[in-house]
């Protein structure tokens, strides 16, 4: 998320910027907790800007439940399975079976002359199984779906759009 928001602070117009990582150095988590990202977490941030006409710029927290139903669409798309164990825990959270976590996202707001700049970064274990699953663990027996990051962030950047 620093390297997006140090990006759109250098650059104005830098609306639908993304930034993905393939390891973070200095994840962040909700309330300043650390965020773990180990190579094969999709680990990603896009920006986007409100003009202060937009009736969204009243409720921009709204736009994490937006990204978090996205990511989650996203993947059930990806796997061809409507009841793929990928769960939001609300707000920010993402569960297997509602028991092992598996990612989460963190949005930001700044404050600009003509608007808001709205930051997501997201992280979910597509291809680690450590430290805890990842969603290659969560395919049923016998199904041959393999996700890889890549898709993952593009399907998830599809369904926000």
């Amino acid at each position: 998320m620093n390297v997006c928001a140090s990006l759109c602070d250098a650059i104005p117009t830098c609306d639908g910027a993304v930034v993905v990582a393939r390891q973070q150095t200095h994840g962040q988590g909700r309330g300043g907790n650390e965020f773990v990202s180990p190579i094969g977490a999709a680990m990603f941030t896009v920006s986007t800007a409100l003009p202060q006409s937009c009736s969204l710029a009243k409720t921009p927290s709204f736009l994490q439940h937006v990204f978090a139903v996205a990511l989650v669409d996203g993947v059930r798309r990806l796997s061809g399975l409507e009841d793929f164990p990928l769960r939001i825990k609300w707000p920010n959270d993402f569960y297997f079976n509602r028991s092992h976590k598996v990612g989460g996202l963190l949005a930001t707001a700044k404050c600009r002359d003509d608007g808001l700049l709205i930051s997501i970064g997201a992280g979910i274990n597509v291809s680690n199984s450590q430290p805890t699953v990842c969603l290659n663990d969560m395919v049923p027996d016998g199904s041959d779906v393999k996700f890889n990051v890549e898709e993952v962030i593009a399907e998830t950047l599809n369904r926000f759009e």
